[in-house]
């Protein structure tokens, strides 16, 4: 079979990670099902194995029924679990001060231990900036734009 030489391109300029994400949401090659509540991810086995040590056991185990696994009962967000698969895939993630808490407690949860310490390294810089921003407030007087800093000063 030829491929044109355009294929060829758009297969060459993506990272491997970035194919397999692709291959996910197409469901390409994906083997299993990741249940939760009303959403269903279908995955790559190896990749999910690979990624984490708590789906590993999952996997192996009697968790398994009919290549899906129902995490319904965990404490884990359809909508976070979404992002978070593409962090198991390709190591990227967009923490915001929003969000961070949830991936720390999926990370936790599931033991990706990379992610957990990418979650505490962004809520101990956020948190230090923002108290660096308090500071600054409370040298500079501006107890009567933020009330609440005047608290401070007795």
């Amino acid at each position: 079979m030829q491929n044109s030489s355009s294929e060829h391109e758009d297969i060459s300029s993506k990272s491997f990670g970035e194919r397999m994400i692709e291959y996910r949401h197409s469901k390409t090659f994906t083997d299993l099902k990741i249940k939760i509540q009303d959403k269903e991810f279908h995955v790559h086995k190896i990749v999910m194995m690979d990624a984490s040590p708590v789906l590993r056991t999952m996997i192996s185990e009697r968790w398994l029924k009919e290549n899906t696994l129902d995490l319904s009962a965990q404490v884990v967000d359809p909508d976070i679990f979404e992002e978070l698969l593409d962090y198991l895939y390709i190591g990227k993630i967009n923490l915001t001060p929003e969000n961070v808490e949830s991936y720390a407690k999926a990370a936790h949860f599931l033991d990706v231990s990379s992610l957990f310490s990418l979650s505490e390294e962004f809520m101990f810089l956020y948190n230090f900036s923002f108290l660096q921003g308090l500071v600054f407030c409370y040298n500079k007087g501006y107890e009567g734009k933020l009330p609440f800093l005047s608290s401070l000063r007795e």
